[in-house]
């Protein structure tokens, strides 16, 4: 008896433990998919990238594209088929991007409908993360949760549903909107869309996050999330959502105590200050290094760990603020450049209320006239250490005075932590991928 081996399609899903899409009894692939299994056999090892481009396109050209592709199997990042050669990855990769759009999401909407089995759509939702749009989140996490609103079978599939929202969110904003449908509709995947939002680390999934501190057993883990994107958010994001997030302060459960606290910290939240200043006289040790931890990010100061050295330190802070702030924001109008660049320096100095500090300074940078001036407002805005004001620094990259330029470098380092040349194409290519 003549024992057919099994095509390139039906190899690559035993290779990935996956079992044949429903309603497909017949492995046997259709002419048009053979002839795109064929080509993909073919490719050869250390073939040069223009000619994997050339056979991807070709690939996605071929009849019924989609059909194959998902047929011949998607090789997820954490699965590596032994019989698929690093070439052939990349023409799979590259012929996911090239396919059409709309045929790939006609294809899967139509096949979703079919009860299709877990490898089926853990294809699908792999193919979708590089061609679906806002309105397809409901169907990713319709392929996630399969016919019942349960928890993915497999955390692989999971994972995949997870990767594919935060491609999607970066990609089209416009999904922050359609969360609380998919959330509601799909509750099991609440948590993983939670962890997509904060991955993405985009301001604007910061609202939907701030209303999932009332969801029950999600609070803990928006409050996480929050804390990942807090950094990439402007000064009236932050404000906004430090609103939500300081109640959790009094919360019963000392693990979302603690993750309040570290979000509070990332937020720089000043108002937050005396809360977690009464903590520190906590008997739970967990809350006091926690509470410590958030003074010493939003403030800068490296103050230790006990509740008089914090207090001395808001007290003056605040005593500052009533007494003389006022004074030295007039004296940032002045006329005199001698009189900003000491109003300049006094309060690059506050530790209290950085990003807004921060904020005011940095209007100078493209206002004031004086190259000095501004120089001094790029090494105060290092000394306050504030992310808020990245992007005004980027555009300081191109101020027409060297010196300038210099210490506006100097200090995107000194707020962002990266270590970049100083081109402002390059800067805001790596503030955009942080975000």
């Amino acid at each position: 008896m003549q024992v057919r081996r099994p095509g390139l399609a039906t190899a690559v899903f035993m290779l990935l433990g996956l079992a044949w899409p429903a309603g497909r009894a017949d492995p046997s692939p259709p002419a048009a998919c053979s002839e795109f299994e064929r080509i993909l056999a073919a490719v050869e090892r250390g073939a040069s990238d223009l000619e994997l481009a050339r056979i991807a396109a070709e690939l996605a050209r071929s009849a019924d594209a989609v059909a194959c592709f998902l047929e011949t199997g998607v090789a997820t990042r954490d699965q590596e088929p032994e019989r698929l050669s690093d070439e052939q990855r990349s023409v799979l990769a590259r012929t996911a991007r090239l396919l059409d759009k709309d045929a790939v999401v006609a294809h899967v909407t139509a096949e979703a409908n079919q009860e299709p089995d877990a490898g089926w759509r853990r294809a699908a939702l792999e193919l979708l993360r590089w061609h679906a749009e806002a309105a397809q989140l409901p169907l990713l996490a319709r392929l996630a949760a399969g016919e019942e609103d349960s928890p993915p079978a497999e955390d692989s599939l999971g994972d995949v549903f997870q990767a594919a929202v935060v491609d999607l969110v970066r990609r089209d904003p416009r999904a922050f909107d359609e969360l609380p449908r998919a959330a509601g509709e799909f509750e099991a995947l609440r948590g993983r869309l939670i962890r997509a939002v904060g991955a993405a680390a985009d301001p604007a999934g910061l609202e939907w996050l701030a209303i999932q501190l009332d969801r029950a057993g999600m609070t803990g883990l928006a409050l996480q999330q929050i804390r990942r994107v807090a950094p990439r958010a402007s000064l009236a994001e932050l404000t906004a959502v430090a609103e939500a997030v300081r109640p959790c302060l009094r919360s019963e459960d000392p693990a979302q105590r603690v993750h309040a606290a570290r979000a509070l910290g990332a937020i720089g939240d000043p108002e937050a200050v005396a809360e977690l200043i009464s903590m520190l006289e906590e008997d739970g040790r967990g809350d006091r290094g926690a509470a410590c931890a958030a003074l010493r990010e939003l403030s800068g100061r490296k103050l230790p760990e006990r509740v008089e050295a914090w207090r001395r330190w808001h007290e003056e802070e605040l005593r500052w603020l009533r007494d003389e702030s006022a004074a030295a924001l007039d004296q940032l109008s002045s006329a005199n450049d001698a009189e900003v660049v000491a109003a300049v320096r006094t309060l690059s100095a506050r530790s209290l209320r950085r990003d807004h500090w921060a904020t005011q300074l940095a209007r100078l940078l493209a206002t004031h006239g004086s190259a000095v001036v501004r120089g001094q407002v790029c090494l105060g805005l290092a000394r306050l250490g504030s992310r808020v004001v990245a992007e005004d620094l980027v555009l300081a990259l191109g101020d027409p005075e060297p010196s300038v330029r210099s210490a506006a470098s100097t200090a995107l380092r000194r707020v962002t932590g990266l270590s970049l040349p100083p081109d402002p194409d390059v800067w805001s290519e790596a503030l955009l991928s942080t975000r």
